[in-house]
């Protein structure tokens, strides 16, 4: 067989022989696609991606909602978290708040127990003058 004589174009115009069979599938083939078939312009060039996008974009939604959900979750957690730590500090505070007045509470009790048995040392101990809760004994 005889190669078709190609017009003086670009591939033509070269002193290099026809190399299209090398790539191209033969007719018989299954890969074979004929040239209309393979510059064909239509349904396959105007095909419509919207559900594709579509998709992707909820896909992408889902993923940033679960996104702001943990960090809504994390924040809170850390917010709880500070609230609990304030609260025990507060607390402790408070408690040695209760301890010093305790203390001097039992201070005064004593200076005034002390105070009563100077001045009247025949004085004796009541239950209601007893530093500590004391019991009733005389000194």
């Amino acid at each position: 067989p005889v190669a078709p004589v190609l017009p003086l174009t670009r591939y033509g115009s070269t002193r290099h022989g026809e190399t299209r069979e090398i790539t191209e599938a033969p007719s018989g083939s299954a890969l074979f696609a004929s040239p209309a078939e393979r510059f064909r312009t239509g349904v396959l060039d105007k095909v419509d991606f919207t559900q594709e996008r579509k998709l992707k974009h909820d896909r992408y939604e889902n993923k940033l909602a679960r996104r702001r959900e943990n960090e809504r979750r994390v924040m809170a957690t850390y917010d709880d978290e500070e609230r609990q730590r304030v609260q025990c500090r507060e607390n402790r505070a408070l408690n040695f708040a209760n301890m010093r007045l305790g203390y001097f509470e039992k201070l005064r009790q004593v200076e005034n127990f002390r105070d009563k048995t100077l001045h009247s040392p025949s004085a004796t101990l009541v239950s209601s003058g007893a530093p500590f809760g004391g019991s009733s004994q005389s000194v």
